[in-house]
């Protein structure tokens, strides 16, 4: 690759991780705003998240998912699926509000995907072993990689190690994209369970929705990043390749 080219193809490649880290920022203000704004609005209806998580369960006919108390401090929410429960945070599991119901009714829907097998979803549990793993190794390898190639420059086993560990980046970034898909379906059926079981009315609906789409695009800027990150690194192998092989034939 042309050096002229490369700098130019790497500054832009710079500047738009830099944009997509200050997008970041501005998409954490704005679900921390849509959280605290929609945390003082209380629905109508006066039912907490952890019963309105119940009664979604009940409703859905899964009986083996419990509702559990976390006692965490912040949005530590989430569905597992190995323990079977649905924990609910400090500010959420007795609370009424626009916000908490939101939020609870995304982790239910999580638990409604697994129960109808959605693709998506299904898909990313599968992967998700492999990535957790692949995600402790990548930069070790590539590290190890690097090593290995300034020891011995002749050889090529530094490449292929390195190789291994750009796979393993980029299998992470394979599961920040089916993650996307999964997310969003999750908000959608969160807003539609919450409307059609008359927890929220359509006043509230919006403020829920706010919560759930600003919480939405944090996976899209970590998809996002994990892909420029790899994208970058890929770059600046394809770089040293061609190095290495000018290197050889001026030798």
């Amino acid at each position: 690759m042309n050096e002229y080219i490369f700098v130019i193809i790497i500054r832009i490649l710079s500047a738009i991780m830099v944009g997509t880290y200050i997008g970041m920022f501005f998409v954490q203000a704005r679900v921390q705003r849509s959280m605290y704004v929609f945390g003082q609005v209380f629905a109508k209806s006066g039912v907490t998240a952890s019963t309105m998580v119940r009664e979604i369960l009940r409703r859905a006919e899964i009986d083996d998912v419990s509702v559990i108390y976390s006692g965490d401090i912040g949005v530590t929410d989430h569905f597992d699926p190995e323990k079977n429960h649905i924990a609910l945070s400090q500010s959420i599991y007795n609370s009424s509000s626009v916000s908490a119901l939101g939020i609870a009714a995304h982790e239910v829907a999580h638990a409604i995907q697994r129960k109808q097998k959605y693709g998506f979803y299904v898909f990313r549990e599968k992967l998700a072993p492999v990535v957790e793993f692949g995600s402790r190794i990548s930069i070790p390898i590539i590290l190890i990689g690097l090593i290995v190639r300034l020891l011995f420059s002749t050889s090529s086993v530094g490449v292929y190690i390195m190789l291994v560990g750009l796979g393993c980046f980029l299998l992470y970034s394979l599961f920040m994209l089916v993650t996307l898909p999964v997310e969003l379906n999750a908000s959608k059926r969160a807003l539609n369970l919450l409307g059609s079981t008359g927890i929220l009315d359509e006043e509230e609906l919006l403020g829920a929705e706010e919560v759930l789409k600003a919480a939405a695009a944090t996976y899209v800027y970590a998809f996002f990043m994990s892909f420029l990150n790899g994208f970058r690194y890929a770059l600046s192998k394809q770089r040293q390749d061609d190095d290495d092989k000018n290197d050889k034939d001026k030798k």
